[in-house]
């Protein structure tokens, strides 16, 4: 499956994006319109549509899956496995990197005006001012190819996590089945529905995620204790209920006025400033009680 992904399908969707970028930045359809929003207002709205991409959350999934492949490519001994999933993580991140940059600079020069298009509207007109038809082709073929591997990992990811936590009571093949029926079902309805319907729960986990994924990286090597990365990640949940609820609509004026006392709570990044501050109670708890690390803890 993943030879597959890695050799034929991402390849393709890499071409396809990238001669619809080319041309679009070679040949813009329209002036360059600049945004009424502030720096900080464009970063956390950017931010926050991330979410629908899914990319840090699935990459906490993808992650037992891009290990095992390496592991079955030879690369079995520390060093060489460490390297290869790095150079891959680092590789996808350009990757990335060129394309929603790309694509952003296609929706600001694109002409639209309009400040209510849907995203599935833009995204079309930006196809076929650039390419014609051709590039109604190029979209469908890129939007089918982007999905399709990402279905493909996440799929596999959730059949296998749910049949091992169950103890294989309930079967890989079952779930995978269901998976697939329920993602059919709520994909039907659409774009901007689908994107309506995630952002309420995303917008709770992905401080928790974002937040468990940062600290590791920055500090896993240097603190071993797991008391600073819980104090952090409490934060993230109590600050992620907060916007979850903010999202749903269920604070009073003067409840969001006090909620936005907190530090970039008010731009969707009020977990920064709390999750620091846990981190730091959590490596004073522990000054003041030293853990007993286990074995697993000091590899």
């Amino acid at each position: 499956m993943v030879d597959i992904i890695g050799n034929f399908l991402t390849p393709a969707l890499l071409v396809l994006l990238v001669v619809l970028i080319g041309v679009g930045v070679f040949f813009p359809k329209g002036e360059y319109l600049s945004s009424e929003l502030s720096g900080l207002e464009s970063f956390s709205l950017g931010f926050t549509e991330g979410y629908q991409t899914l990319d840090v959350l699935a990459s906490v999934i993808f992650a037992s899956i891009i290990i095992t492949a390496a592991q079955a490519k030879g690369y079995k001994d520390g060093k060489s496995k460490n390297s290869i999933v790095i150079a891959s993580g680092v590789l996808s991140s350009v990757c990335l990197l060129i394309i929603y940059g790309g694509l952003l600079y296609l929706g600001a020069t694109s002409g639209i005006e309009d400040k209510n298009i849907s995203r599935s509207a833009l995204l079309i007109h930006i196809a076929k001012s650039n390419l014609g038809n051709y590039g109604m082709i190029a979209i469908a073929l890129s939007i089918a190819l982007a999905c399709l591997t990402t279905a493909i990992a996440l799929t596999s990811a959730v059949g296998t996590f749910f049949s091992e936590l169950s103890g294989g009571r309930l079967g890989y093949k079952t779930l995978v089945t269901v998976c697939c029926l329920v993602s059919g079902y709520l994909a039907i309805s659409g774009v901007d529905q689908i994107i309506q319907f995630a952002y309420p729960p995303l917008a709770f986990v992905y401080p928790i995620v974002i937040t468990l994924v940062l600290y590791i990286v920055l500090f896993g090597r240097m603190v071993r204790s797991r008391t600073p990365y819980i104090g952090a990640l409490i934060a993230s949940t109590i600050i992620g209920a907060l916007s979850l609820f903010k999202v749903l609509g269920m604070w009073s004026e003067e409840s969001l006025s006090l909620l936005n006392q907190i530090p970039l709570f008010e731009i969707e990044l009020g977990w920064v400033v709390p999750s620091v501050l846990g981190f730091i109670v959590g490596l004073l708890l522990d000054r003041v009680n030293p853990p007993v690390l286990r074995p697993q803890d000091s590899q």
